[in-house]
């Protein structure tokens, strides 16, 4: 129904890497954050710029999420 950024099947981890479109759909992220939360996965999410600028950061976070 939805396609994933990124998906770890050992895990069942979400990751999202939301760009600047994202601030115009909050509520088609939060609904779609919603129904992938009900069907048992964790989501998280980061922003391009992080991704970009802080990806130690970024990877500290997965990491904890794993």
């Amino acid at each position: 129904m939805y396609i994933l950024d990124f998906y770890c099947f050992q895990a069942d981890l979400v990751i999202e890497v939301d760009e600047g479109i994202h601030r115009f759909k909050e509520n088609y992220d939060a609904e779609r954050t919603e129904f992938l939360e009900a069907t048992g996965l964790k989501v998280i999410r980061f922003k391009n710029d992080d991704v970009i600028n802080r990806i130690d950061w970024v990877i500290e976070e997965i990491e904890k999420n794993l």
